[in-house]
């Protein structure tokens, strides 16, 4: 669609959407009766082999006259799939970044790179974070408040208007106000949102 059709459009609302990060690590049960989760939605975050796999089970169950009960048939072939073994190898990716840049860098490229290079499918070690997730929330009245600009209905902004730009890590300010707006850390940029 040309950019000039969407010119002065009005958002008609807003989403977002979370998916698990975690990987192999934090898979939800899958299967429950009448239903199946696929995709990012149970946190593969590859529908289409998931789907192809709870199809063939789903089919395989309604041929044997069965309604509205597990597919169990489903999670079987998932751990059957290269799909898993995809998983199992980086099953760690996320819980290294944990314990910084450097270290997460160099053992996810030993884990990815070199161990299956050696002959090793998958890392003979699995990391567990000490503490969940949620552990980590702060309260919203312990933190600063982000007043993000109103939406001008543009498409794009010219170079030197950019709210975005690339900064060394030791360079890049913390959640603080900064020159009149307030600064969002990203891992590979900042943000500046402007009140």
């Amino acid at each position: 669609m040309p950019l000039g059709a969407l010119g002065g459009g009005q958002r008609l609302s807003y989403g977002a959407r979370a998916i698990t990060a975690g990987g192999l690590l934090s898979l939800p049960k899958t299967v429950f009766p009448g239903a199946a989760l696929v995709g990012c939605e149970a946190g593969y975050l590859n529908a289409t082999m998931t789907g192809m796999l709870a199809a063939e089970a789903a089919f395989e169950a309604i041929g044997a006259g069965h309604q509205r009960d597990e597919l169990t048939a489903y999670p079987a072939a998932f751990e059957q799939s290269w799909l898993h073994a995809e998983l199992l190898k980086a099953r760690n990716f996320k819980q290294w970044f944990k314990k910084g840049r450097t270290t997460a860098t160099l053992m996810t490229g030993i884990e990815l790179r070199l161990l299956p290079k050696l002959g090793v499918a998958a890392p003979p070690w699995t990391l567990h974070l000490s503490n969940p997730n949620h552990a980590r929330l702060q309260p919203t009245s312990q933190c600063a408040r982000i007043d993000y600009p109103k939406p001008d209905s543009q498409l794009e902004h010219p170079q030197s208007d950019s709210r975005t730009f690339g900064q060394p890590p030791q360079q890049r300010p913390d959640r603080r106000t900064v020159a009149g707006g307030y600064a969002l850390c990203h891992p590979t940029r900042v943000e500046f949102h402007r009140p």
